[in-house]
């Protein structure tokens, strides 16, 4: 087996992984406060990333402190969008609506950077909207509430993407992701008993433990080890298509173990959704240089 199949199998587990989150995370803030809960699962990621801080032995400088509270606070304000939103609506609307984040990066690049929106980004963008209209807007003509909440959440993680390929370029990336962890606990920690639930933050939940240590263990410090490690035997365009699948495994996994009813409306829109994110990573420039040097290839042959 080939490092680039192991890499491949990996990915694919923590894509996995991401998906079944979002249900998991649904039944977890049935028992406890959003903010209690991000607070005590990113304090445990916390924890658990000392060993590799300590171990790699890199000087923390500034910068890194800087840029790693930036990133925290914008992963802080992506999930507690997400955990929000898990309270109003399905655990795979909430993975499809989520998953858009492919679609926002290329808007975002050129809102912010004045770069070049390429051809799959905008087909992208124009499927990605109908897709979401199908899953926010019933029956009714009525806009679900919860997708719009997590619609921020996506907002947050594009800006995030965006800036982490920034940022990472000047930290370690242990160190980064270290202050990052932290931040999200202080912030949540803060939010939590600004809401007047600051006493319960070291109060474990019986029906909360496995859904922290699955968020802390596996879904941050596991995911984030082996992103980090495993991408380097891969390219960056099937990394991307891998993570399509996070809403489809978020889907499958809400309606087999969440018991949630997925109607045909619903799985249009989300099939919409996943075929954008996978149109965003087409590059339509390349394909279309590559086939010019055949064309020129194929007339030099015939000369």
């Amino acid at each position: 087996m080939t490092k680039e199949t192991i890499a491949h199998i990996t990915l694919t587990f923590v894509t996995l992984i991401w998906g079944i989150t979002f249900t998991i995370v649904k039944d977890a803030i049935s028992f406890i406060d959003v903010y209690i809960f991000l607070f005590q699962r990113f304090l445990l990621a916390f924890l658990l990333f000392i060993p590799f801080v300590i171990f790699y032995k890199k000087e923390f400088h500034k910068k890194t402190i800087t840029h790693g509270l930036i990133l925290g606070t914008l992963l802080f304000l992506a999930y507690a969008f997400q955990t929000i939103g898990l309270k109003y609506t399905l655990a795979s609307n909430a993975a499809f609506v989520t998953g858009l984040n492919v679609v926002i990066v290329p808007i975002i690049n050129s809102l912010l950077f004045k770069k070049y929106i390429p051809l799959n980004a905008k087909i992208g963008s124009i499927m990605a909207s109908v897709g979401l209209a199908l899953l926010c807007i019933n029956n009714d003509f009525n806009i679900n509430k919860g997708d719009i909440i997590v619609f921020f959440c996506a907002i947050c993680v594009a800006l995030h993407i965006i800036y982490t390929d920034k940022y990472t370029k000047h930290n370690n990336a242990f160190n980064l992701a270290f202050v990052q962890m932290g931040t999200i606990a202080l912030l949540s920690g803060i939010c939590a008993i600004f809401y007047g639930n600051g006493l319960k933050l070291f109060v474990i939940h019986k029906n909360t433990v496995w859904a922290i240590i699955l968020c802390s263990v596996f879904a941050s410090n596991f995911a984030f080890w082996a992103q980090t490690y495993f991408q380097r035997f891969t390219i960056p365009t099937k990394t991307a298509i891998i993570f399509c699948g996070e809403p489809l495994f978020g889907a499958i996994f809400a309606h087999f173990y969440g018991g949630e009813i997925l109607t045909l409306r619903s799985i249009f829109g989300g099939i919409l959704i996943v075929f954008s994110m996978i149109m965003s990573e087409v590059n339509f420039d390349k394909i279309n240089s590559i086939k010019s040097i055949g064309i020129i290839s194929k007339a030099k042959k015939g000369a």
